[in-house]
């Protein structure tokens, strides 16, 4: 399911540049209302193969901004909208009931009042789809070295790229559906420039780094709708992976 939320801050957001992790907190903050699922996913989440997927992505808040580099703050006036999709039927009720069962949240440390809600269940029919980065698409490993582990980011450029994304792909739906048939998808590079890099902080320690631009996939329809509501290759509920279908 996809969530379409509206809301009003109660005077200006002010927000980090780096806020994945504050919006992050939000959703878990608005499913927290039913304890067990959200411990459930916040502690274990969808494990397999040494990984742990929570299966639901988030997009960039939307609105009327400034942002001031100086500061490293982003301000947002007036009304805001905000996109949060997942793949997993108890997420999405959960979720739901969260926003129903109040109408003030925090944000930031700001109050935010939820003015419309507004939810569907969009699906992918074809087979060959473009897509545009709603936020960026990261893809990574992490290697021994004798200073420790390093973790080494990936460009869509890059040979292997489709295969690591492939065996990402795998996992996340292997840990929803505990089934290893699923079809290889075929991915390529529409539009995508240096500008479409994107590095930002998470929890202000950890760097990331992603990227934007335009691509195409191919897959059984059904395998890209997965894809559409848990996102791109990984930290997907950290804000990343999330696209548009052009």
């Amino acid at each position: 399911m996809r969530f379409y939320l509206t809301f009003e801050p109660e005077g200006v957001l002010t927000l980090p540049l780096a806020h994945h992790h504050i919006l992050q907190g939000f959703i878990y903050s608005v499913i927290s209302s039913n304890k067990n699922y959200s411990q459930f996913l916040h502690e274990q989440g969808y494990r397999t193969s040494g990984s742990s997927f929570k299966l639901f992505t988030f997009g960039p808040l939307n609105g009327t901004y400034h942002v001031n580099r100086q500061r490293k703050e982003i301000r947002f006036f007036g009304v805001v909208t905000f996109e949060v999709r997942s793949a997993d039927f108890r997420f999405s009720e959960a979720f739901l009931d969260g926003l129903y069962s109040n109408t003030l949240f925090h944000l930031g440390g700001t109050n935010i009042h939820i003015t419309d809600i507004n939810t569907d269940s969009y699906k992918i029919t074809s087979n060959r789809i473009q897509v545009r980065m709603l936020s960026p698409i990261v893809l990574y490993h992490t290697v021994s070295t004798p200073e420790g582990n390093k973790t080494i980011y990936h460009n869509p450029l890059e040979d292997h790229y489709e295969t690591w994304l492939n065996d990402n792909l795998q996992r996340k739906y292997y840990s929803l559906y505990h089934n290893n048939s699923v079809p290889y998808i075929k991915f390529s590079t529409i539009c995508v420039s240096s500008r479409d890099k994107y590095v930002t902080l998470f929890k202000n320690h950890t760097y990331i780094n992603g990227w934007k631009g335009t691509y195409q996939l191919q897959a059984p329809s059904d395998i890209l709708d997965f894809l559409y509501y848990t996102g791109l290759g990984s930290k997907n509920s950290e804000g990343f992976g999330m696209f548009e279908v052009k």
